[in-house]
């Protein structure tokens, strides 16, 4: 809050994904932050997933387990809802 003055975003995406899938997805191209371990890359998931229940009309939380032709359509769509 202090380095943004207050200000926040209109819309924030948090493209969730489990552990797993993530690290399926990365396979051995794992850099510092992915050789963090489970433990981390949890409580950092399951903060971003708090501050989105906290604000649900400004972060929206997206299933990014899917292909990237839905998650691309589930963006579009939200963004089309707000008319910006």
């Amino acid at each position: 809050n202090l380095a943004t003055g207050g200000k926040k975003p209109d819309i924030t995406f948090v493209f969730d994904v489990d552990i797993e899938t993530s690290m399926k997805r990365v396979g051995n191209e794992k850099d510092r932050m992915e050789s963090a371990g489970r433990e981390f890359f949890n409580k950092v998931r399951n903060g971003y997933l708090e501050i989105a229940k906290s604000e649900p009309e400004r972060v929206k939380v997206v299933d990014s387990t899917r292909s990237i032709e839905e998650v691309h359509k589930d963006v579009v769509e939200i963004v089309e809802k707000l008319n910006i």
